[in-house]
């Protein structure tokens, strides 16, 4: 994950510089992974042994200063 969120090829970073609160790894209907998971591979076997699922593959990057119900009751 930190290579989808942080390389410039891709993610490009947090928006501001801001630190990394969460990642939903497979869209609104998979579980949050904390800032500790961001070194995880982006497979189904990787992501399961932690705790979430790839689902629909969309992977949403929270920041510090995001709201989590919030972004959550939104989606």
């Amino acid at each position: 994950m930190r290579t989808l969120i942080y390389d410039e090829a891709y993610g490009g970073g947090i928006l501001d510089d801001r630190e990394l609160k969460a990642v939903i790894p497979g869209g609104s209907s998979t579980f949050l992974l904390g800032p500790d998971k961001v070194d995880t591979p982006l497979d189904f076997e990787s992501i399961a042994a932690v705790g979430s699922m790839l689902g629909s593959g969309g992977v949403i990057v929270m920041h510090d200063q995001t709201c989590i119900v919030g972004a959550v009751h939104g989606l």
